[in-house]
């Protein structure tokens, strides 16, 4: 039985025989969270951080990727807010918690420091899949559902209003901030990107760019923008591991990191790309939010993931947030997409959809007891952010393509 087939069995033995007790004024019944990994090294070499800007870059001690010790603390202190949440005990009962990572380092490291913070005594035990590649973060990459080219590039260029040189110039001022950090631009990047030096970030031509993973066609973006938002995450990831490195503060590398929600709105909020890469996890949050709260089930469930995940997932259930001091959209380190599952009047379920976030001040202040703002996310189904369960469900089911759930 395929996951799309599933849903509907889950569904409706979920809501069959729902139990009547709470309101919604109490503690919620479980949390189903979609989480991203806490703060990690650069996936990007030491070259390429250099053919960025001549300036020195910091020296993590962790390898590409992976998550730092920080990072780690951080991410307990986000396990002990989800337990706070819940009220759970010092040692969660058996199946009380689920935790599910993707198969790479900073995704399982971040799962495991939330698992110690939910309970130091016995952290509950986290599962990854087998194998260099889990479908259902990476679906196209795992070839479960192919991704066409050309209907990717008309629907970034639809995203981006039929005309990405203009949607480029309206991250203007963001550009301009990321190139103050950065310094001048290196000759040679200029010339790789086929500008004449001097050349500014602002001043480089964007473009959709095709390429393939692992083997299957895929899509990014590449020139400016690109170059804005990889650099803008990299700046604020330093700027956090090294509380004091930056000169910059919250509302500098927040304005800076509109550059990376500019050009995730067009590679990973893109209705068309978005299906196609989300359409595995929203399976899994459904599976999840349907079997909340009922007997047996986990308290809490949490999916650890990527901030693309994140976004892809926003995207199919038309999701906009704003954490603490985040832009609009942002997904922070060990962030979280939460789904607070409360017993409602007359006994049906209800949801109520939040970002779990710790501040970036907070971060850049230094110290990991950061506790996690929580701020409202209006969807599709929950325009004011809460709704019956039964409405996003059927919400969750409509968005995904059953072609692309493994």
């Amino acid at each position: 039985m395929r996951g799309w087939q599933r849903w509907s069995v889950v569904c409706l033995c979920a809501l069959m025989g729902w139990p009547l007790a709470a309101t919604a004024d109490d503690a919620p019944l479980a949390l189903v969270v979609l989480s991203r990994h806490g703060v990690r090294a650069p996936t990007q070499g030491a070259d390429t951080l250099a053919r960025w800007s001549a300036r020195p870059w910091p020296v993590w001690t962790v390898g590409r990727g992976e998550l730092s010790a920080r990072g780690a603390a951080l991410a307990e202190t986000m396990g002990r807010a989800y337990g706070a949440r819940l009220g759970l005990g010092l040692c969660p009962k058996p199946g009380e918690i689920s935790l599910y990572a993707d198969v790479d380092e900073r995704t399982r490291a971040t799962a495991a420091a939330l698992a110690r913070g939910l309970s130091a005594a016995c952290p509950p035990r986290v599962v990854s899949a087998s194998g260099k590649l889990d479908a259902l973060f990476h679906p196209v990459k795992a070839g479960v559902c192919a991704l066409d080219v050309g209907k990717a590039r008309a629907a970034m260029l639809a995203t981006a209003g039929g005309d990405l040189a203009r949607y480029v110039d309206r991250q203007a001022a963001s550009l301009v901030l990321v190139q103050q950090a950065l310094g001048p631009t290196p000759d040679a990047l200029c010339a790789r990107e086929g500008a004449r030096a001097p050349c500014t970030l602002t001043r480089l031509s964007t473009h959709i760019a095709p390429r393939r993973d692992d083997g299957h066609a895929n899509i990014a973006l590449a020139g400016g923008l690109a170059l804005a938002s990889d650099a803008a995450e990299v700046l604020m990831l330093d700027a956090v591991e090294r509380p004091g490195y930056s000169s910059a503060g919250a509302p500098v590398l927040s304005r800076m990191l509109d550059a990376h929600v500019a050009a995730f709105g067009l590679t990973q909020w893109t209705p068309y790309l978005a299906q196609r890469r989300g359409s595995a996890l929203l399976s899994r949050l459904f599976v999840e939010l349907a079997r909340a709260g009922t007997p047996g089930a986990p308290r809490l469930s949490v999916l650890v993931g990527h901030d693309t995940n994140l976004a892809n997932v926003g995207a199919l259930l038309g999701a906009r947030w704003q954490a603490a001091d985040w832009p609009v959209r942002a997904t922070p380190p060990a962030g979280a997409l939460v789904f607070a599952v409360y017993r409602g009047e007359g006994g049906a379920r209800e949801v109520r959809a939040e970002y779990w976030a710790q501040p970036l001040s907070g971060l850049l202040a230094g110290g990991s007891d950061i506790a996690p703002e929580r701020a409202r996310v209006t969807l599709n189904a929950c325009p004011h952010g809460a709704c019956d369960l039964a409405a996003l469900l059927g919400s969750m089911r409509r968005a995904a393509d059953p072609a692309c759930v493994p």
